[in-house]
């Protein structure tokens, strides 16, 4: 039993060197990103608004929350294919409904990040036009959001066609 320890420790060890290189630091987090999902959303920040800390923290937290929303919807659509592949066109079972509505709820708790980002930039956006200081430049960075947003959902329909069209 004593020899065991070491030996387990070693290949623990081991084990954590072989994921490292699928690590990757992420403000100071190691986060391991699965291969298969889209790559990480990314905004790109106009020079003319980097003054503007609020704005800049809501279009980072609007990558991070889109990234996190397009992975819930490809992990769903994942777990969903399965379950449409195990079925085979049949009724599905009752654990494979049980599956599916677990499968739903979690999605439904895990995207909650995008909601409070767009309530974010809601009240931001209404903030500065009562106040009549928004620019255009900010209005951009908004815009920005939603499109990268509408460009996202696109590459998903794309990624996971086949779903709807198996749907039909």
């Amino acid at each position: 039993m004593n020899r065991l320890i070491p030996f387990l420790a070693f290949f623990f060890i081991l084990f954590l060197t072989a994921c490292e290189s699928d690590m990757k630091p992420k403000n100071g987090i190691t986060v391991h990103r699965d291969p298969d999902l889209l790559p990480p959303l990314e905004i790109t920040i106009s020079p003319a608004i980097k003054e503007d800390a609020e704005l800049v923290d809501m279009v980072e937290s609007s990558e991070k929350a889109i990234t996190e929303f397009s992975d819930n919807i490809e992990r769903l659509a994942d777990d969903a294919k399965v379950l449409i592949d195990k079925t085979n066109g049949d009724e599905p079972s009752l654990g494979d409904g049980l599956r599916l509505g677990k499968i739903m709820m979690s999605f439904v708790s895990n995207s909650s990040q995008i909601q409070k980002t767009i309530q974010k930039l809601d009240a931001y956006t209404k903030k500065r036009q009562e106040q009549g200081t928004i620019t255009d430049e900010q209005i951009e960075a908004v815009d920005e959001i939603g499109k990268a947003f509408g460009k996202r959902m696109e590459e998903l329909g794309k990624k996971y066609k086949y779903l709807f069209d198996q749907q039909k």
